[in-house]
């Protein structure tokens, strides 16, 4: 049979690869395009979108990101350098605020990830593997879903894969508007998320290579320490500033921290968790997955691939290592973490998809690339893009409850708002600014100053209750408090409290 042959022929032409990824991805996210944020760490797409929200409303300042949980202070917090966020603005002063600007926004930054990827991928090894590349790291469960998210991740992913792709541009061009756009995108990765650093890793071993086997003048070796210092030292002056800045205005809404587990066999059970469930359901999905081991196989029959690449493979896992021991605690909960281990996981998918092309598999090979769409879809769409699975409240996420909520409370009005543990959901939704409470018993807990936390908020000005508990309604000690009810939208209400 011919057919898989030409198939295969067919998607390592560039312009044919790049098309059937790009539309094939935009037709399988079509449907959810206009989705409010859901799913899994809806709180982190929330925080995002607020961020990015405030820059709209507020002020344009890229310096001064702003948080909702803010009391009655300006909400000026540190976080990540907030490129992502101040983009998603620009965007909505062109289009205005809507789910589907984010979405698309989103979809663009992944697609041109996808694009310097198979770039990448195209100058290192060969067009057929640049496909297997690209499409495999197109169909990772978990890129699938937040590749049309708000999430900085992607960004930071996108930037280090083109930081990366030229960089390999450099070596072989030398010149210095390469070097500069490379340096630009590996820096832009590490302000956005400092983990996204580790594709340097590799960057760093081949110019020391390249030094010791004298490919590289003492003046170009110059240069590239200085290109080295700045990718590193510019995002670690920012994470610097970023916590001072959380230090100074007690919102910690992001936290720039390490959270190690408490133990080694705590660490050993994150890992076994990550390797048998995490990477083959929602990093790389089952039939990729089958490529990836094919890939790992192969790596190490071919001597020619070991010697070439395995050093500096090494360099950029022993990297992820330490993160991935440094945020252990995050691992054993949050496979979004992962995503800046993919390009080195699918990198292993494609030169499995290569070598089962090279042995003649050529119609297994063709069936496993055919499910890695199908897959995704399966895995993604029923457990976190279907109503019953939102991780919001009902009355939230509905259009027409939740415009009820917003407008029942003057736009600008100071709002204490919970029970809500991420701090953000409920505020985010909202669309309101103020206190937060955690739970019912935060609520009448005293806090610091020895008053409770409802006595606290309403003496530094909190002028409504929005909640959806109803030990919060009925509590006869909170109700002292309560002026009168403005609306009930389902399980929420909203109280205007008494005024000191």
């Amino acid at each position: 049979m011919k057919w898989p042959a030409n198939i295969l022929a067919f998607i390592s032409i560039r312009k044919n690869a790049l098309a059937l990824i790009f539309v094939l991805n935009l037709l399988l996210h079509l449907p959810f395009f206009n989705l409010p944020p859901q799913g899994t760490h809806v709180w982190r797409q929330c925080n995002t979108l607020a961020v990015a929200r405030n820059f709209y409303e507020e002020d344009m300042n890229i310096l001064k990101p702003r948080v909702d949980r803010r009391g009655t202070s300006d909400g000026v917090t540190g976080m990540q350098f907030p490129l992502y966020e101040y983009g998603l603005a620009c965007v909505y002063k062109i289009t205005g605020e809507h789910f589907w600007a984010h979405r698309l926004y989103s979809f663009i930054i992944t697609c041109i990830g996808l694009l310097f990827f198979y770039l990448l991928l195209s100058r290192i090894f060969n067009p057929f593997i640049a496909f297997a590349g690209a499409w495999g790291l197109c169909w990772s469960p978990e890129l699938y879903y937040h590749g049309i998210n708000a999430l900085p991740d992607i960004l930071a992913l996108s930037a280090s894969v083109a930081g990366a792709y030229y960089f390999t541009r450099w070596r072989d061009e030398r010149t210095l508007g390469v070097l500069t756009t490379s340096l630009i995108c590996l820096t832009i990765a590490g302000l956005v998320k400092l983990q996204f650093l580790a594709i340097g890793a590799p960057i760093a071993f081949i110019v020391l290579r390249d030094a010791y086997q004298r490919k590289i003048t003492s003046p170009t070796l110059l240069l590239l320490a200085g290109y080295g210092a700045v990718a590193v030292g510019i995002p670690i002056l920012w994470y610097k500033h970023a916590n001072n800045m959380i230090a100074q205005s007690g919102l910690a809404d992001f936290g720039i921290h390490t959270e190690p587990v408490s133990s080694i066999s705590a660490l050993l059970n994150t890992v076994q968790h990550n390797l048998i469930s995490d990477l083959p359901e929602v990093l790389l999905n089952y039939a990729g997955f089958v490529l990836f081991l094919s890939g790992i196989i192969s790596f190490f029959k071919q001597k020619e691939m070991r010697s070439k690449f395995l050093l500096p493979a090494l360099c950029w896992l022993g990297v992820l290592g330490v993160y991935y021991v440094m945020l252990s605690a995050r691992f054993a909960q949050h496979a979004y973490y992962f995503i800046a281990f993919l390009p080195l996981l699918i990198i292993a998918v494609a030169i499995g998809a290569n070598w089962l092309k090279e042995k003649g598999f050529l119609t297994i090979l063709l069936l496993l690339l055919i499910a890695q769409p199908i897959l995704a879809v399966v895995r993604i769409v029923p457990a976190r893009w279907v109503e019953s699975k939102t991780a919001v409240p009902v009355e939230l996420y509905n259009e027409t409850t939740r415009n009820a909520l917003q407008n029942a409370v003057p736009k600008d009005a100071v709002c204490l708002v919970g029970p809500d543990v991420s701090g953000c959901i409920f505020y985010y939704y909202l669309h309101k600014k103020g206190f937060g409470f955690d739970s019912y018993q935060a609520l009448k807990s005293p806090t610091a100053s020895h008053y409770s936390a409802i006595e606290e908020a309403v003496s530094k000005g909190a002028q409504y209750l929005i909640t959806n508990s109803d030990s919060v309604k009925t509590d006869i000690s909170l109700s002292q408090y309560y002026y009168r009810i403005e609306t009930i939208q389902g399980n929420f209400a909203v109280i205007k409290l008494q005024q000191p």
